[in-house]
Order: structure tokens, then C-alpha cells, then sequence
């Protein structure tokens, strides 16, 4: 199938048309202070960090990622992946080949997913 550019325009032009270019924006938080583990905030104040010391990989934390059971939080670390519970308890993923994780999703099958920025999955 051969498209005439006309037709690419054309295309191109009806699906600028159905575009929403509505701007949400909304205050979600205040970064304390980068690289200083994770600021647990209460009642508008910082309550106190969860750091290395308490069990995370690093004190440079990319990503928290909720469990969708609602037990937990995955968290991406600058050098590997740690786990949450309800209780503040940390662990880190220890037998997880990787370190430089980027980001990580879980399917609906529960299932973990993370990808790398050596471009891995």
C-alpha cells in the first residue's frame, strides 16, 4: 500500500484535530532534600527518612512503586530494587541480578517487570 503524501497529511492533520490540549497540573509534594532516602511525611511534616541504615540499597531513591495488594512498595533504588512492607520494614531484592534499574511495573498477572537503563527487560 502506497500512501500519496496528501494523504499522510491529511492523517496527520485529522488526528491534531482530536487532540486535548488541556494542561492538568497538580501539587503532589515538595522534594526535601535528593538523595536522602524517603522523607516519611505526616500531617503535612516530615516525620523522619528512611535511609540506607534502614535497610535500603542507597540513600538515592528513583521510583516507589505500590504493590497492587496494597502490602507493600517496591522501591528502585540508584543501585538495586528494595521492597516495603506495611510496617516500614525494608528489605532489598538481593537475588536480582541487576542494579541499574530505571523503572518497574507490575502486570496484572502480579508479576514484576522492570527495565534497565542497559535497555534490558
Amino acid at each position: 500500500m502506497e500512501l500519496k503524501p496528501s494523504e499522510i497529511s491529511a492523517l496527520i492533520k485529522k488526528q491534531i484535530e482530536g487532540y486535548d490540549d488541556k494542561i492538568v497540573s497538580a501539587d503532589v509534594g515538595t522534594i526535601v532534600k535528593v538523595g536522602d532516602g524517603i522523607a516519611i511525611i505526616q500531617d503535612g511534616k516530615v516525620k523522619g527518612y528512611l535511609k540506607k541504615e534502614n535497610g535500603l540499597s542507597s540513600d538515592i531513591v528513583l521510583r516507589l512503586v505500590p504493590e497492587s495488594n496494597g502490602e507493600g512498595i517496591y522501591i528502585v533504588s540508584g543501585n538495586g530494587l528494595c521492597y516495603m512492607d506495611k510496617n516500614e520494614e525494608i528489605r532489598t531484592l538481593d537475588n536480582f541480578p541487576h542494579y541499574n534499574n530505571y523503572d518497574l511495573v507490575e502486570g496484572k498477572n502480579g508479576k514484576i517487570v522492570t527495565n534497565l537503563t542497559t535497555g534490558e527487560v
